[in-house]
């Protein structure tokens, strides 16, 4: 969902300097990933927006502008678009626990993305600096709000049940709702929830969903304005430009309140 509304965002600034765009979906697969790049080079288009999959080489015509969306990978040295990851992970974190919540469970569908490492590690960093780095902890839950969802209740069941927990994207969120929504813990008066992307299901939801919420208008409009320099051959300033996050505040996330025993095996 993410993806689509940024790409919705990127075609409405391309269309008002009257461009057409191609949209082709790679399954984040390391080949397709590699031939779907080497079919519009082929159709010679003019440039390439491009979010790359995790295990990507780099591989690029050098004749064809690219600007990278999201997921530029660590020390990136093509022109690449994307949000301040670790700076808006230690701002929904620090939320958390100003607000008394010790014991928070970050949730991952995989280590291997360079956006959710990244995320991962302000997560860790912030509870490192506040003495909360033992009671909290990373779950890597998996790709699909499914999995995330049988991910989280073994979690339950095993570990110490945490007051909140922050999940990494929209997808990781439906898993952990569904998760808690099966064990009957209450959203926020047992566990509160954070998480990022803003999706219309967050305004919705009752109670709403507090959100990490990325620019994707304002991003979108500078990968645009980024790609129209490169076309007319011009250097770029700024090769790297990373966005903030907005938290949102809504009403998944209260002050710590009781707590839930742990679940029985």
């Amino acid at each position: 969902p993410f993806f689509h509304r940024l790409m919705q965002s990127l075609t409405r600034e391309m269309e008002k300097d009257f461009y057409e765009s191609i949209l082709v979906e790679t399954m984040d697969t390391e080949k397709r990933n590699d031939r779907k790049l080497k079919a519009l080079y082929n159709k010679q288009v003019d440039g390439v927006f491009f979010i790359p999959h995790l295990d990507w080489d780099g591989w690029v015509d050098t004749e064809t502008p690219l600007v990278l969306i999201d997921r530029p990978r660590k020390n990136e040295v093509l022109p690449s678009i994307g949000l301040d990851n670790f700076s808006a992970a230690i701002t929904g974190t620090e939320y958390l626990f100003e607000l008394g919540h010790e014991r928070v469970w970050f949730v991952v569908n995989t280590n291997e993305l360079w956006n959710t490492s990244e995320r991962q590690a302000g997560f860790k960093e912030t509870a490192l600096r506040y003495g909360y780095h033992d009671q909290c902890k990373v779950v890597e839950a998996g790709m699909s709000a499914h999995d995330v969802a049988e991910s989280i209740n073994k979690a339950l069941k095993k570990y110490n049940v945490p007051t909140a927990i922050f999940a990494s994207n929209e997808y990781a969120a439906l898993g952990v709702l569904r998760a808690l929504s099966k064990e009957n813990i209450q959203i926020p008066s047992q566990i509160s929830i954070l998480t990022f992307d803003d999706a219309n299901w967050t305004k919705i939801l009752n109670p709403t969903v507090t959100v990490l919420q990325q620019p994707i208008k304002e991003m979108a409009r500078l990968a645009w304005l980024t790609m129209k320099t490169l076309l007319r051959g011009e250097s770029i300033e700024h090769r790297s430009v990373k966005h903030c996050g907005n938290l949102v505040i809504r009403d998944s996330v209260v002050k710590k309140m009781r707590e839930v025993k742990r679940l029985p095996y």
